[in-house]
């Protein structure tokens, strides 16, 4: 029986949440519900869910909080992030604390939840199928699995090892981490005979006496060498001869990632994730039959810097060569850097999110330049690099031309008049707007005069006072602040510009809404 949570503030949702899941077909059941994240954290002192469904947006303690929580002191679990609004913020958010999956509320099927549970389910018993076989550790393969899992708590651990004749795991060590090429490619099966690929293994370095070789799972496998017997120049040598004696004989396409030398068996697991790593980073960049040797991976601290933001809101204005341009550099500059899948999907989703808030701001058509997908899905059918810079390109692209057809339906003064609109807070000149809208500073002055009978400066003004006028309505705000939220650093030149527009000072318009709010009072 598989113990399911499930957490929201909206009652209506948690029951038609509950009505969904099969709960006797799959063999769960309801172990917890929780209104708020703060009760749900509570619940989970009591009890242990296998699955936590929960909404993303909530008061006081929200879900991405929940879910950090969850992965702080209850590792093991599930958590499939839920939300009203496609919102790529949200997403990201979720993903980056540790979600399983993301749904959309209006999206969610029947079928398509309970696969999703049917999913986590399966990665939960292959887990406790994993630490079944590594706790069990009577023999030498089972002793072998428990090391590379990192299980230091073997009984009576020397003595097994001497028996085992395996010692030598407690010197100095090599690690190789390798892969079936064709099970990390695009159209292809997987299907390998892997017991022929271990035995063809097995027989290319049979003259080494102190080694180990185990499967790790479909397409992947990892060989341990003793460094007292090998050198980091030798072991590159024995890859490429298991390369070559595969592909030659078998057919069989294979990459490897070697380490540098390390000492102790128990450091086999952290080097163990760190090469498989980089060898699947070099899978989804669309390398094969490679070796890599002493590779780090790297996490910058900003994924998009802001001069890249730049740059991709100019090419939207450019021509389409630009944008081919912009991500050939970009990607190739990708693949000289290490970085995790999760890393470059962070950084797939911060474009993404950019692209969306453009179209926003623009009022652009989002169906057409997504052609009535969702860019989160399409995440996963990137295979390489290559797939997701050509999903890049193409929406940009569509985009640019949307972009267009909004600037041949519009002139010239309405875009400008936009163009304030949106960034009134801005200390705005002439030039800026101009080459915002890539015409000269006379055409726009002279275009916009005539139009509107005034100078595209007092329109500026008269927008800014239009919005100062509004946050003192509020009363939120100091006279000060305002002057600063509207892009007018000098207050004296505000108290001039506000002046001039409604005929009186902003301090006697604060008092008047004084004064009648009171009469208001005393009526």
């Amino acid at each position: 029986m598989y113990n399911i949570m499930l957490v929201d503030d909206d009652p209506i949702a948690l029951v038609k949440l509950k009505a969904m899941i099969n709960w006797d077909e799959l063999g769960c059941k309801l172990i917890a519900e929780a209104k708020s994240g703060k009760s749900a954290i509570e619940l989970l002192k009591e009890c242990k869910p296998d699955i936590v469904f929960t909404d993303i947006s909530m008061p006081h303690v929200s879900g991405v909080e929940l879910i950090n929580h969850i992965n702080e002191t209850e590792g093991n679990m599930k958590v499939v992030a839920l939300s009203a609004y496609d919102d790529f913020d949200y997403v990201r958010g979720s993903l980056k604390s540790g979600a399983k999956d993301y749904l959309l509320k209006h999206r969610i099927t029947e079928d398509g939840i309970n696969e999703l549970i049917r999913s986590l389910i399966r990665e939960i018993d292959a887990e406790q199928s994993r630490k079944h076989a590594a706790a069990i550790a009577d023999n030498r393969t089972d002793l072998l699995a428990r090391i590379v899992e990192g299980h230091a708590d073997v009984e009576r651990l020397d003595e097994r090892l001497e028996r085992e004749k395996l010692s030598w795991l407690k010197d100095e060590l090599l690690l190789v981490i390798g892969g079936v090429d064709a099970h990390f490619s695009e159209g292809q099966s997987g299907r390998t005979d892997e017991q022929t690929v271990r035995i063809m293994i097995d027989e290319a370095i049979k003259y080494f006496r102190n080694y180990f070789l185990m499967p790790l799972e479909p397409g992947l496998f990892l060989l341990t060498f003793s460094a007292k017997e090998i050198t980091g120049e030798e072991i590159e040598d024995v890859v490429k001869q298991i390369q070559a004696t595969l592909f030659r004989f078998c057919g069989v396409p294979l990459s490897f990632s070697v380490s540098e030398r390390f000492r102790g068996m128990e450091n086999i697991k952290m080097r163990k994730e760190i090469h498989k790593t980089i060898l699947l980073e070099h899978y989804f960049k669309g390398n094969k039959q490679f070796i890599v040797r002493h590779e780090g991976l790297g996490q910058p601290d900003v994924i998009l810097n802001e001069a890249q933001f730049m740059q991709l809101g100019d090419i939207l204005y450019l021509e389409e060569q630009h944008i081919r341009d912009f991500f050939d550099g970009m990607f190739a500059d990708l693949a000289e850097k290490y970085l995790t899948k999760e890393w470059i999907r962070l950084l797939y989703l911060e474009i993404i999110m950019f692209l969306k808030r453009t179209i926003k701001s623009k009022q652009l058509d989002e169906h057409k330049i997504f052609r009535n997908g969702q860019p989160g899905d399409v995440w996963l059918s990137f295979y390489t690099y290559e797939d997701m810079k050509a999903y890049l390109v193409d929406v940009f692209t569509e985009a640019q031309k949307e972009l267009k057809k909004s600037f041949a339906k519009h002139s010239l003064t309405e875009r400008a008049m936009r163009y304030v609109e949106e960034h009134f807070r801005d200390k705005l000149t002439l030039r800026d707007v101009a080459d915002a809208l890539f015409v000269s500073p006379p055409y726009l002055s002279r275009t916009f005069k005539k139009s509107t009978g005034i100078n595209l400066i007092t329109y500026v003004n008269r927008v800014k006072m239009k919005h100062a006028r509004e946050l003192i309505l509020q009363r939120k705000m100091s006279l000060q602040d305002i002057a600063y939220e509207v892009g007018i650093i000098n207050y004296n030149y505000f108290y001039i510009l506000f002046k001039e527009t409604y005929g009186i000072t902003p301090s006697d318009f604060l008092k008047r809404i004084d004064q009648e709010e009171q009469e208001k009072k005393t009526k």
